[in-house]
């Protein structure tokens, strides 16, 4: 995988978000997962947190709550960092009377009706696969149009 960051302007339009309520969110603890940062420095996000934050923003397009994305983003960010591998398809289990869970796909039975004791009410599929290789597109392809250095005649 690749060590390329973004700032949060990129992250942003990367994931397809408005920058400005992404910080919204973040300074109203929706978004609990954002890379850390310090006055004067922008945040860099890694590929699992680009991707986290497109999932981020793919909710709230479909109406979801910004604090309800953004539990539901930080537990598949979470999960990503915990299995450390790059994942084809994330699923997204929901339990009657448990929380809700990413799992591996290869490794849930998709007729099953029950999970850690809950009836399951719903499952979502996510391939992440094209959205990681877009995003490490994108990554590469600013790392490639960046000038260091000066700029002169006398290249």
């Amino acid at each position: 995988m690749t060590k390329l960051r973004a700032t949060t302007a990129l992250a942003a339009d990367i994931a397809r978000i408005d920058r400005q309520r992404f910080n919204e969110a973040v300074a109203a603890e929706f978004y609990l997962c954002a890379p850390p940062t310090v006055a004067g420095r922008a945040r860099s996000f890694g590929v699992n947190d680009l991707i986290a934050l497109y999932i981020y923003g793919r909710l709230n397009d479909e109406g979801v709550i910004p604090r309800h994305a953004g539990q539901v983003a930080c537990r598949l960010l979470n999960f990503m960092n915990e299995v450390g591998a790059d994942l084809d398809h994330a699923l997204y289990v929901v339990c009657e009377g448990r929380p809700a869970a990413w799992v591996r796909r290869e490794r849930f039975d998709l007729a099953a009706t029950h999970m850690s004791g809950g009836e399951i009410t719903s499952v979502r599929d996510w391939y992440l696969r094209p959205i990681r290789d877009r995003i490490i597109a994108r990554l590469e392809a600013e790392d490639e149009s960046r000038v260091l250095g000066p700029v002169g005649d006398g290249d």
